[in-house]
């Protein structure tokens, strides 16, 4: 008796090892499964962070422009459109090609543009070789937009922005950079130590996005403030 319920024992065992590592797989793909999920929600969710913030910036911008040229209003409102259109449908996807992105930042820039004459001390270079690259929307923005917000342009002696995009090998360097006022350096030291709120979104979403495959420096002096963003885009 003893003799045959051995003989039964290693059919046994081996069952039982095939279903529990069965089960292991199932957990392991449901635990996958569960960890997607939270990484969308919470993309989706630092992009809902993003939306209003720029909206309410764009708008005080439009704001600013009629009050001194009503001819310009309209071309920023068509331009803020376009914004709003990029936002809404592009947005939420998971990536989009890095010449959609650019087209969305050259945007930005325009309606910026729109509110000053003279731009001779706003330098932009932009030099993108692989255009079918694929990157998370509305990523390089925030600091394009800080740029403008904290920095002094509107000083053309003394204030100046310097924005530069390129790729290399399928890894795209950002580099955004703008002067200070020095007599509020100190305020903008206390309020962007750690990039603000925009940047610890920007940080959280490389985060989840781009594990590993990311590097984000940001440099503050007396007289500037740097960002240099390098994510590698080939996946």
């Amino acid at each position: 008796l003893i003799g045959r319920l051995m003989s039964f024992v290693p059919p046994i065992v081996i069952g039982a090892l095939i279903r529990k590592s069965i089960l292991l797989q199932r957990k392991t793909e449901e635990s996958m499964e569960l960890q997607n999920k939270m990484l969308a929600a919470e993309t989706n969710a630092l992009k809902a962070q993003i939306n209003p913030h720029f909206l309410f910036n764009t708008l005080n911008n439009i704001y600013s422009l009629s009050q001194f040229d009503n001819d310009k209003t309209g071309e920023a409102i068509l331009q803020l459109s376009d914004i709003l259109r990029y936002v809404t449908y592009e947005g939420d996807k998971k990536t989009v090609p890095i010449a959609a992105e650019i087209e969305h930042i050259k945007s930005f820039l325009k309606l910026q543009l729109l509110r000053d004459e003279d731009d001779s001390n706003i330098y932009v270079d932009i030099a993108i070789t692989e255009k079918n690259l694929q990157i998370s929307p509305l990523l390089m923005i925030p600091f394009i937009e800080n740029s403008f917000k904290h920095g002094n342009h509107h000083d053309k002696v003394n204030g100046w922005i310097k924005i530069k995009i390129k790729d290399e090998d399928s890894k795209l360097t950002l580099i955004v950079s703008n002067s200070l006022n020095s007599l509020n350096s100190e305020a903008n030291s206390t309020k962007d130590k750690v990039g603000g709120v925009g940047m610890e979104n920007v940080r959280k979403r490389l985060s989840l996005l781009y594990p590993g495959e990311h590097d984000l420096v940001l440099k503050m002096d007396k007289k500037s403030y740097s960002s240099i963003l390098k994510i590698n885009l080939k996946k």
